[in-house]
């Protein structure tokens, strides 16, 4: 049984219902990827392919572009501080390599003082859901009693789409490079808490720099394509990188997400979260710096890195191009946010 509503329904009626719907959905999805593939072979801008066939914008249309993105980085803000401070129900789908675990553990010692539930879901590698999984979660979520704080590393879902209540999300990103960087050598090597024996690293010695020169793979536009897909959704479209992906994770960032910090300004974006929401995050920055003291932070930091050469930077900020204007379109909206909490003194500037 769960609850939807505020009324419990057997999980088979539910489930009866969504099948209806699943075959002809995952029909159009397939019909819609093939479609839009065609059309990008057509175009150059064949996200699925090989490096070459990625359709890299032009200067004056990333220029166009990112004006244009950082003029919608206003839209829905203000936010209404007495409505935020009532939000009960609050999902962190987690970006993986961005901070995600440091935030973790600080709303851990921080359920634990405001007395609400922190919700750790145990699937960590299934981020795209096929249509009843969708359901089943929307449904999951929703059954529990609030507040509460929910993460999981998933891509976003939209639970209007089952008749759910809709919770707010919450995110952290960082710095595209970066992350695929640190990412990257956490794969080959882990962390302080995860270290991987060098037998079991796949091509030890091959270098981010070697990955990127040589064209391999994992290090191609495709699959380093990885930020905007957690706030695109669950269409398969969302995995290639193609603007119709980075207009549709803007639009759900607008329409769905509180707050979503940026790494490089940490402290900053716990005092945001606290001005916000302070029912789950009052009191976060002195529970971080007690996490940052027990060395849980530094052993987050993925080992064995090596700093790439300017060139390989050069060659994957162009790889990274909608990446890095969806992390500026954040930057900016985080920037808003903060400035609305200056402007209310509710932020005091460090």
């Amino acid at each position: 049984m769960v609850r939807i509503m505020g009324q419990y329904i057997s999980i088979k009626v539910i489930i009866t219902v969504v099948t209806v719907t699943v075959l002809l959905t995952c029909i159009l999805n397939t019909l819609d990827v093939q479609l839009s593939l065609m059309q990008n072979r057509s175009t150059g801008d064949a996200g699925y392919g090989s490096e070459n066939a990625y359709r890299v914008e032009s200067k004056t249309e990333r220029e166009t572009h990112l004006r244009q993105t950082l003029l919608d980085a206003s839209k829905g803000l203000p936010l209404d501080l007495a409505s935020t401070h009532n939000i009960s129900r609050l999902v962190f789908n987690r970006v993986g390599k961005c901070g995600s675990r440091s935030l973790v553990h600080t709303i851990d010692l921080l359920s634990k003082r405001l007395k609400f539930p922190h919700i750790k879901s145990k699937i960590f590698d299934k981020k795209r859901l096929k249509e009843h999984e969708k359901a089943e979660f929307a449904f999951e979520v929703d059954s529990y009693d609030p507040p509460f704080i929910y993460n999981r590393h998933l891509n976003f879902v939209n639970f209007g789409e089952f008749g759910a209540e809709k919770p707010h999300w919450i995110n952290l990103i960082r710095d595209p490079l970066n992350r695929t960087i640190s990412f990257y050598y956490y794969t080959r090597f882990g962390d302080g808490i995860s270290s991987r024996p060098v037998e079991n690293v796949r091509n030890p010695d091959q270098t981010f720099d070697d990955c990127v020169l040589q064209n391999v793979v994992e290090c191609n536009a495709t699959s380093v394509f990885a930020i905007i897909p957690y706030f695109c959704g669950q269409d398969p479209r969302c995995d290639v990188p193609t603007r119709w992906a980075l207009e549709t994770a803007k639009e759900n960032v607008i329409n769905h997400y509180i707050v979503i910090g940026v790494l490089e300004d940490f402290n900053s974006t716990l005092s945001v979260l606290e001005g916000v929401l302070p029912q789950f995050f009052s009191g976060a920055t002195d529970a971080y710096r007690e996490t940052r003291e027990k060395g849980l932070v530094d052993s987050y930091k993925s080992i064995q890195r090596i700093e790439p050469s300017d060139e390989v930077k050069r060659i994957m900020r162009e790889r990274l191009n909608l990446e890095y204007e969806f992390y500026f379109f954040i930057r900016r909206r985080f920037e808003l946010i903060k400035q609305q909490l200056i402007n209310e003194g509710v932020f005091q500037v460090p």
